[in-house]
């Protein structure tokens, strides 16, 4: 790593590139940021609408069902009232009404204990349908479930209340085994008694694969909840019915899923995000279920909500990919731009690195290396062309310098040769001299002391001795004579002998 940073410092192309490549990949991060930004939300937004949909759409189909189911015991409802009194004649209506509504399960008429005398206490006339398929056979049974009528919601209520309601469903409440949910219809006597229950049962199960066929996503799920807070239809058939929220609400669920069921069994509309036990985070989309007003419809409440669960996966699976994808390619990209951009770059710069090399040799002393000379008319080009101009230029002067230095030289030879002749010819002129000079001492200090000798004992002296003392003195003056044109002519010859 701290060769690569030192390289990286060292390296002009390296240098350029890598920020040319954070440049480009700083505004690639930002439009990659706002164009995720932006997918996420359009993502985000579709799911909702594609959940609002799904349940506006189940919702409507379900009431549909309700509503054919509601006006095909209304149909035979009115027909009853006039043969109340009649026990045969509700095994009848029991098999009409599954017989002219496919999506009746099952057919109740139960009355009052001791309604009919001469009867058994309890009266029931029970059909079901054994199957869903419209040509299922339809099969009778004098009970259902593991209690009597008399003791099941479906009946209790509208006795109590006169109205006429839909109830939840319970476990094992049809002969088939199947949970289904009842509409009851309270049966009124002549003076306006409740007498009796005519209840149409609709499968759960069919509700399901209308719930299921709806799925906005592979792996979503609908569920509907009832009014005592039960699931009518979910996946997990271990928490339907009169089970309730217990399973979903105990101490180890998530917060957000009992958030989810509370705002749901308050009759709210909204989406959370929430983490089931399966793991795995999901949005929960959800509305209360509202029947359709149609004329003669009882207006009773239902206190039903739907839900639609989509997995964070089926919501943002591909956006999470895509994710993955553009990073992928981003990276890929920069990478590739990187090289792209540090193959140009040595390309382009390979001019410099061969000036760099040049001018390293001309620091050392190498004039004559040859640079080429560059066709390309950029700076780079022109830059080499004028290094070359001047390499050329300075490997010219100094051949004159050096051709000048070894003139230099050799007339600072010569000079030296002729100041030593010179020093060697003073040396001997001096020594010439010095031995010319120490020579005529003697006949100039003879000539000193004749003529002295004169000055002073002339008078004393005779004709002879003053003969003999001038013969002296002119000798020894003709002696220094000689010694004097030796003097000049060594003088004369010693610069001639060397």
């Amino acid at each position: 790593m701290k060769r690569l940073r030192s390289r990286i410092r060292q390296t002009l192309s390296s240098r350029i590139s890598l920020t040319v490549v954070c440049a480009i990949g700083l505004l690639l991060l930002l439009a990659v940021f706002f164009v995720l930004r932006f997918s996420y939300k359009a993502m985000r937004e579709d799911a909702m609408q594609n959940a609002n949909e799904t349940l506006e759409y189940t919702l409507q189909h379900i009431d549909n069902v309700l509503l054919s189911v509601e006006q095909s015991a209304g149909n035979i409802y009115w027909d009853l009232l006039n043969h109340v009194d009649e026990p045969e004649r509700m095994h009848t209506y029991c098999r009409q009404l599954l017989q002219n509504n496919p999506y009746v399960a099952g057919c109740a008429i139960a009355m009052a204990p001791g309604y009919f005398p001469g009867r058994d206490s309890l009266f029931m006339a029970y059909y079901y349908r054994d199957g869903l398929s419209d040509d299922a056979a339809i099969l009778s049974s004098q009970s259902f479930a593991n209690c009597s009528y008399h003791e099941q919601d479906w009946y209790t209520r509208p006795m109590r209340t006169g109205t006429p309601s839909w109830i939840d469903p319970m476990k094992e409440a049809s002969s088939s085994n199947e949970s289904v949910t009842t509409f009851s219809l309270p049966i009124f006597d002549a003076e306006g008694r409740v007498v009796g229950v005519l209840g149409a049962d609709v499968s759960t199960v069919l509700l399901s694969d209308i719930i299921q066929r709806a799925k906005p996503t592979p792996h979503s799920y609908a569920m509907l909840m009832g009014q005592s807070q039960s699931f009518v239809v979910y996946p997990d058939s271990s928490k339907l019915l009169h089970q309730g929220l217990i399973p979903m609400l105990d101490e180890h669920a998530d917060p957000t899923v009992k958030q989810a069921l509370k705002l749901m069994a308050e009759g709210q509309t909204g989406h959370l995000r929430v983490r089931f036990d399966e793991g795995g985070y999901s949005y929960v989309f959800f509305k209360p279920f509202v029947r359709k007003p149609v004329p003669g419809r009882s207006d009773n409440e239902l206190n039903w909500s739907s839900a639609v669960v989509m997995s964070e996966d089926d919501i943002f699976g591909g956006f999470t990919r895509m994710c993955t994808i553009v990073i992928l390619v981003a990276i890929a990209g920069l990478l590739v731009l990187w090289l792209l951009c540090r193959f140009i770059m040595n390309r382009q710069l390979r001019p410099l690195r061969m000036l760099t090399q040049s001018a390293q040799l001309i620091s050392e002393g190498q004039y004559v290396e040859t640079i080429a000379e560059s066709r390309h008319v950029d700076e780079v080009g022109t830059l080499q062309n004028h290094f070359r101009q001047m390499q050329q230029a300075l490997s010219t002067h100094i051949g004159e310098l050096n051709r000048l230095t070894s003139a230099l030289r050799e007339d600072g030879d010569e000079l030296e040769r002729a100041y030593k002749q010179a020093k060697e010819a003073e040396r001997m002129k001096t020594a010439v001299l010095h031995n010319m000079s120490s020579q005529m001492l003697r006949p100039a200090n003879a000539i000193a002391d004749g003529v002295e000798a004169l000055s002073t004992r002339f008078s004393d002296m005779n004709q002879e001795e003053v003969e003999t003392l001038v013969n002296q003195i002119e000798q020894q003056g003709q002696e220094a004579t000689q010694l004097l044109d030796q003097l000049l002519s060594a003088s004369r010859e010693i610069p001639e002998s060397h």
